[in-house]
């Protein structure tokens, strides 16, 4: 009988809680073209986060769809030619 009310409360009290971020904007900004091997760099901002949160974003090749980094930063350099994705 417990084993039962202790379901059914957690069934309960999963369906009334609801979390999730609010909507939130990501623009990303080419800082310089790569002129020489591995000199590109862009940065971005993020705004209407929440606050207190933490954003970590991935710059992406786009030929290979492989994670060049991980960074929780607002900045890139070192990029390459073709690297042109950022997921957050």
């Amino acid at each position: 009988m417990i084993k039962k009310f202790a379901f059914l409360l957690f069934a309960m009290l999963s369906i009334c809680i609801n979390a999730q971020l609010a909507a939130f904007t990501v623009t990303a900004t080419k800082v310089n073209d790569e002129t020489c091997a591995s000199n590109g760099a862009i940065s971005w901002t993020t705004a209407n986060k929440a606050s207190g949160s933490t954003i970590t974003y991935k710059v992406i090749n786009t030929a290979n769809n492989s994670t060049v980094a991980a960074l929780s930063g607002t900045t890139y350099t070192s990029l390459v030619a073709g690297v042109s994705g950022l997921l957050f």
